[in-house]
């Protein structure tokens, strides 16, 4: 342990100037230890950071982020997916993670460091991660508009093929077979999301480290609360692989053998506010990112 913790100072600086306090920096390189070392062990692949604002959740997560990049093995092949709330987030999380690279990261890995000058990260809609970017930074209320941007069914078609699956000809098979099966006609608009997450699962490559901001938003579990809540829901948790619909995936058994049960290896869940009346609401949380986690057995708040 005492060599481990030597190990990561040596890697990451998080007093990378005097305003920062001591303590304050002290304490995020104490939190980015445990909560590393938690994650490496077999088994846990879910850890949730929860504080209060300004205490530093973000750099947090990225120099947890950045711990599993450094010691992955295949740093080229390394993939992280950030989800948050609005656009606002994404540009904040940008900036941080390249401030974060710039004066945090202690190391001269040149690789690292070309792939935190990333201009493409941020993603303007919902769509299958890129096997050529290293980090992708998506933002929820795309998860809430899927397959509902064209009122009819052939706009909607080739929205869907051309501009969310670029015309990828495995997409094309199932989005034909969907048409063929009726999935385009109203009143299976839901059916259609949920297969439009899968696809997109199907065709993004693993997630190594998923972080998820004010995941607190994921309260009310894969069902929402509200109309947009229950379809980002619903949709998020196919897309992250989170939970399988056997009604729909036995129609498209070439898909089916393809999506991965979770998509994400690791996830840092962030909030200030990690629960509201309940701590159900932690286990609903992490049932929409990933199909298996620490309080998937839990069905009272004794057991949390």
């Amino acid at each position: 342990m005492i060599e481990k913790v030597i190990d990561i100072k040596s890697i990451l600086n998080l007093r990378s100037n005097d305003s920062i306090g001591e303590e304050l920096a002290n304490r995020q390189l104490e939190a980015i230890t445990k909560s590393y070392l938690y994650l490496t062990k077999p088994g846990n692949n879910i850890i949730y950071i929860a504080d209060e604002v300004g205490l530093g959740k973000t750099y947090i997560a990225a120099g947890i982020a950045m711990l599993f990049r450094h010691f992955s093995g295949d740093t080229e092949n390394h993939k992280d997916l950030i989800i948050v709330p609005k656009k606002n987030l994404q540009d904040k999380w940008k900036k941080e993670l390249k401030n974060f690279v710039s004066n945090n990261y202690l190391c001269d890995d040149d690789l690292i460091k070309q792939q935190y000058n990333f201009d493409e990260a941020i993603k303007d809609r919902l769509m299958p991660v890129r096997c050529t970017d290293p980090i992708s930074i998506f933002r929820m209320t795309s998860f809430s508009s899927i397959a509902a941007t064209q009122n009819r069914k052939s706009e909607l078609y080739d929205y869907l093929l051309s501009y969310i699956f670029s015309n990828d000809e495995f997409a094309r098979s199932v989005l034909n077979e969907a048409w063929q099966l009726g999935y385009f006609n109203k009143g299976l608009e839901s059916n259609l999301r949920k297969l439009v997450a899968y696809l997109m699962n199907a065709l993004s490559p693993k997630i190594n480290c998923l972080i998820i901001d004010e995941a607190h938003n994921y309260k009310y579990g894969i069902g929402g609360d509200t109309y947009d809540e229950s379809i980002r829901n619903e949709t998020t948790a196919r897309f992250l692989g989170a939970v399988k619909d056997n009604s729909i995936l036995n129609n498209f058994p070439e898909l089916r053998s393809k999506i991965k049960l979770p998509l994400a290896e690791k996830i840092i869940c962030l909030s200030a506010t990690p629960k509201d009346r309940s701590l159900l609401e932690i286990k609903n949380q992490f049932n929409c990112f990933s199909n298996k986690h620490i309080l998937s057995d839990s069905t009272t708040v004794s057991d949390i």
